[in-house]
């Protein structure tokens, strides 16, 4: 996925893929066969979203800063 970091990559790609991918999925498969692959292609693209900061919920990935104190 650090390969794809240089691209200006958007969240509209990520959706436009999806539309795609539903369509196809559609044409080619039974409705099982096209459920199962849509959720497979939306876990997908929801993970690819987040690496990349894409994502609504990327923001909420923040890992606080502590310290220990020490007596």
């Amino acid at each position: 996925m650090a390969a794809h970091r240089p691209h200006p990559i958007l969240a509209e790609h990520f959706d436009r893929w999806l539309t795609l991918w539903r369509e196809t999925c559609a044409q080619e498969l039974d409705e099982a066969n096209a459920v199962l692959m849509l959720e497979y292609a939306q876990h997908i693209g929801r993970s690819l979203k987040l690496w990349l900061g894409l994502h609504e919920r990327a923001h909420n990935f923040v890992v606080p800063v502590v310290g220990i104190t020490r007596e």
